[in-house]
C-alpha cells in the first residue's frame, strides 16, 4: 500500500470541483492550491485571516479576501476568524456569491472550527460540537480515567484566590504547578491559557487572566521533561496510531512557557514509545464508543523522568505535529482522509496499512521545526539560510557554505511570525530539537530584532 492509494480514494473530494477554503493566513494556502489542483481542483476563492508569512498565491490561482483579525494574542485572532466565519459581513457574502452563484462550491475550512456552514454553504468535514467539548483541559483528566491512561494527580477548582492556592499547595511536586483554563470561550491552546506557578507566587495576575476568560482551572504538578504528543486516527472499525512527536515548548526566565512549534527528530526509549502508541489507541476507542469519533486526534503530555509519558491535553484534531510525520509522502493528503472520515464516506481505507505507511515514512524522513508569533511587526517577507560557523554557532550562510536551517520572518496576525526550519539531513535523529530552536530564534533575534529574549529547552529526563 502507497500514498497514490489514498490520493486516489479521497481524490473524489477535488476532481471538478470549485472550492473555497478558509480558516488560515492566505500564504498557508500556496502550497494547498498547488496540490489540489493537481487532484482535479479546478477554482479556488480564500477566506483569509491575515496575509501570513511566506509566499502568497498569485491573482492568476485564486480570488481571496483577508479579513482583519489582528489581536493581541493569537486566541485573540483565532476568537475573531471565529466570529467572521460565524455571521460572515455582507461584503464576504457579496463576494462570494459573485464568486459562485448557485453556492455549490465545497467548503473548506480548518479543523480548528466546528461551523456546520458558512456563509448558506455546508463545510465539508465539519468538526462536530460534541468532539470539540472534549478538548476542553477540565474534562481530560475524565478521559484519561476511561481509557486506562496514567496521569499526574490534578484538581479542578473555581476561579478562586483560596481554591486556586490549596490546590497548587497540595500538589506541586518541587517544580510547581500548571493551571489550565476550561473552555468557557471555546477551544483554547498554544499555551495561552496556562499559567506555570509556584506556591508561594503572587496570583494576581493569574486570577485576572482567568476571571476574564474561565469559570474554572484545572490544577496539576509541573511535569519536568520533554514535551511531546500522539496522534491517531480512528475509524469505523479500528484505530490507527502513528509515532511520537516532540513539542517545541520553550521556558523564559519568569517562567512563562511559549509554544513554538513541533518536530520529528527526537526519538523516546522503545518502551515509552510503545506505551505512548498503546494509550494512544485505548484513547481512540474510548473516543469512538463515547461520541461516535471519527478521524484525527492528539495527546499531549510530558515524558517524565520516573513515570514515563503522562499525558496533559487531549485535541479532538489533527494536531500541529502531524505535518512533520508526513514529510516523506508528498501525495498523502491527511486532511482528505480525516473530512472523509468526518463525514462518514464508505471507503476503504485499510487501517493498517495507513498507520504503517506513515510509521515507516516517517522514521526514515524527519521534519519540523521551530515557529512563532512575535511582537515585532513585519511588513514584507524576509528569508535566509543558516550555516555553521568554524566555531560551530549558527550564522547566516555565504553563498559558498551548505545551508543547515532557513529562517523566514514575515507578517502575523499579533506582529510578525518567525518560522526556524532545519534540514533534516543535517539534524541529528533521537536528541531533542528544541536547543536547535533556540539557537535559531537567537539568531533572528540578533538580525531582526523580533523581540524574543531568553528562552531555554525542556531538559531530558528520562
Amino acid at each position: 500500500m502507497d500514498q497514490d492509494y489514498y490520493r486516489d480514494l479521497t481524490r473524489y473530494q477535488f476532481e471538478g470541483k470549485r472550492l473555497i477554503l478558509s480558516g488560515a493566513p492566505l500564504a498557508a494556502f500556496t502550497t494547498a492550491l498547488a496540490s489540489f489542483r493537481e487532484l482535479g481542483a479546478t477554482d479556488f476563492f480564500i477566506l483569509a485571516s491575515g496575509i501570513g508569512s511566506g509566499d502568497l498565491p498569485s491573482e492568476d490561482e485564486a480570488g481571496w479576501i483577508v479579513m482583519d483579525t489582528a489581536s493581541d494574542s493569537m486566541m485573540g485572532s483565532f476568537r475573531i476568524m471565529e466570529r467572521e466565519l460565524h455571521n460572515p459581513s455582507p461584503e464576504i457574502v457579496q463576494r462570494l456569491d459573485e464568486w459562485d452563484p448557485d453556492r455549490s462550491a465545497v467548503m473548506l475550512s480548518s479543523p480548528f472550527f466546528y461551523q456546520e456552514s458558512i456563509a448558506g454553504r455546508r463545510v465539508y468535514g465539519w468538526r462536530r460540537r460534541e468532539w470539540l467539548d472534549l478538548e476542553d483541559k477540565v474534562v481530560a483528566d475524565e478521559i484519561w480515567d476511561a481509557s486506562a491512561v496514567d496521569r499526574a494527580p490534578s484538581e479542578v477548582v473555581p476561579v478562586d484566590h483560596e481554591a486556586i492556592r490549596k490546590s497548587v499547595r497540595s500538589l506541586d511536586r518541587g517544580h510547581g504547578a500548571v493551571l489550565a483554563g476550561d473552555a468557557r470561550e471555546g477551544f483554547n491552546g498554544g499555551a495561552e491559557y496556562i499559567r506555570w506557578v509556584n506556591r508561594d507566587d503572587d496570583l494576581t495576575d493569574p486570577l485576572e487572566f482567568y476571571g476574564l476568560h474561565c469559570d474554572r482551572v484545572r490544577v496539576m504538578p509541573f511535569l519536568e521533561g520533554i514535551p511531546c504528543s500522539i496522534h491517531g486516527y480512528v475509524f469505523p472499525e479500528a484505530v490507527a496510531v502513528l509515532r511520537p512527536c516532540e513539542l517545541i515548548t520553550l521556558r523564559r526566565t519568569d517562567r512563562t512557557l511559549k509554544y513554538c512549534g513541533a518536530a520529528s527528530y527526537w526519538d523516546p526509549d522503545d518502551r515509552d514509545r510503545r506505551a505512548m502508541r498503546a494509550a494512544a489507541r485505548r484513547v481512540g476507542e474510548h473516543l469512538r464508543h463515547r461520541v461516535d469519533y471519527r478521524g484525527a486526534f492528539t495527546i499531549d503530555g510530558v515524558m517524565t523522568g520516573s513515570e514515563g509519558f503522562l499525558p496533559t491535553e487531549l485535541n479532538t484534531r489533527p494536531g500541529a505535529a502531524l505535518g512533520t510525520l508526513v514529510s516523506g509522502l508528498p501525495r498523502l493528503s491527511l486532511g482528505a482522509i480525516n473530512r472523509a472520515l468526518i463525514e462518514g464516506e464508505d471507503l476503504d481505507y485499510r487501517p493498517l496499512d495507513f498507520e504503517n505507511l506513515i510509521i515507516a515514512t516517517a522514521d526514515d524522513h524527519r521534519g519540523g521545526g521551530g515557529w512563532t508569533v512575535v511582537d515585532q511587526p513585519a511588513d514584507t517577507n524576509r528569508a535566509e539560510r543558516v550555516a555553521r560557523s568554524p566555531a560551530g554557532s549558527l550564522k547566516v550562510a555565504a553563498q559558498d557554505d551548505e545551508a543547515v536551517a532557513s529562517l523566514n520572518f514575515g507578517p502575523g496576525e499579533q506582529g510578525g511570525f518567525l518560522r526556524f526550519t532545519p534540514v533534516a539531513d543535517h539534524t541529528p535523529s533521537g536528541p531533542s530539537a528544541a536547543p536547535l530552536v533556540v539557537e535559531g530564534f537567537r539568531l533572528a533575534d540578533e538580525l531582526w530584532e523580533v523581540g524574543l529574549g531568553d528562552l531555554t529547552p525542556a531538559p531530558s529526563v528520562r
